[in-house]
This record gives structure tokens, sequence and C-alpha cells, in this order.
């Protein structure tokens, strides 16, 4: 009777531990959906509000500079609203358990690497505003509208830096504490591995 009973015990504490190892599995997914799909709220309300603004600014504005400044906006939110929508679609369709550890960690870092490519890239949408303004000293004849363009590039890519910046730290700090923090290493007869316990 003690052997059954002790059988049960360990069954169930077996069973609870592989149950606790897929939910909080399931939980680390499910961070990394929410965060993706708050950056794509703040990514489209960041577009709406520029567009917004700016379409009222391009309606209302008189000067070069202005128009300048307005166009390069709508033109650089268009794209910005076009591409937080599917983001965000496809980080709510995600379904957080259909993923093992490995899919999991390979998912993540995909984030990572993906907002992180990102946040190099929109340097380069900076560089370009200061170019810009820069060649507004010697075009003189295009002088105020390439002022315009260049400042909304930097103010633009200012902004993408901080939010792809600031998601890079995110999503590296959440693998780092529900999912490296579990991931152990071992050695055996046939090599090295790798294990993720709770």
């Amino acid at each position: 009777m003690k052997f059954i009973r002790n059988s049960i015990f360990l069954f169930l504490i077996l069973c609870c531990g592989a149950a606790a190892q897929g939910q909080n599995l399931v939980d680390f997914n499910q961070k990394r959906n929410d965060m993706s799909k708050k950056a794509m709220i703040s990514l489209g309300s960041w577009s709406l509000l520029n567009l917004g603004g700016s379409t009222a600014g391009l309606l209302l504005s008189e000067g070069e500079r202005a128009k300048g400044f307005h166009q390069m906006n709508i033109l650089f939110n268009v794209v910005n609203l076009g591409l937080a929508i599917p983001g965000y679609v496809s980080a709510k369709k995600d379904d957080p358990t259909a993923y093992g550890p490995k899919e999991s960690y390979k998912a993540q870092l995909k984030k990572e690497k993906i907002f992180l490519f990102n946040t190099a890239f929109d340097f380069t949408y900076v560089a370009g505003g200061f170019y810009l303004r820069e060649r507004s000293k010697w075009d003189l004849e295009h002088s105020e509208k390439l002022l315009g363009l260049g400042n909304s590039l930097i103010i633009q890519g200012s902004f993408l830096i901080a939010l792809d910046l600031t998601m890079t730290l995110l999503h590296t700090r959440n693998r780092k504490r529900n999912f490296d923090a579990h991931l152990q290493l071992s050695s055996g007869p046939n090599g090295l591995g790798a294990v993720w316990k709770f």
C-alpha cells in the first residue's frame, strides 16, 4: 500500500512539474507577444497622431519649410502605419501554446534581432535628416524645403530609435529573466547539451 501511495505521489509531482514548465513557457511566449502588441500600438498611435497633425499642418502652412516638414511626416507615417497594423495582427494571432522550448527561444531571438536591426537602421533616418539640413546650406533654391524634410527625418528617426531600442532591451530582459535563467548546460558521454528546467 505504501508503494502505491508513493508511486501516485511521485506521479503527481512529475505531472505538476511538467504542467508548471509548460505554463511558464506559455507565459514567456505570451509576454513576448504582449510586448510586440504594445510596440505596434505605440507605433500606430504615433503614426496616426503625425498623420492627423501633419495633414492639418500641410493644409494650413504657407512656407516651404513647414510644407516639407509635414509632407515628410505624412509619407513617413503612412509607411509606419502600414507596418504597425500587420505587426499588431501578427502578434495577436500568434499562439503562445504552439511553441516548445527550442521554438520559443528561436522566436525570441528573432524578435530581438529584428528590433536591434531596426534600431541600427533608424540611425540612417537621423543621418539623412542631418544631411538634408546640411545640403540646405548650399542648395539655396530648395533650402527651406530641405530644412523641413531634414527636420522631419530627424524627429521620426529619433522616435523610432527610442521605440526600437526600448523594445530590444525589454525583449532581451524577458529572455534573460524568463528563459535563460532556466537554461542549464550539462555534459554526458555523448557530448554537451542544454536543458530548460523549472
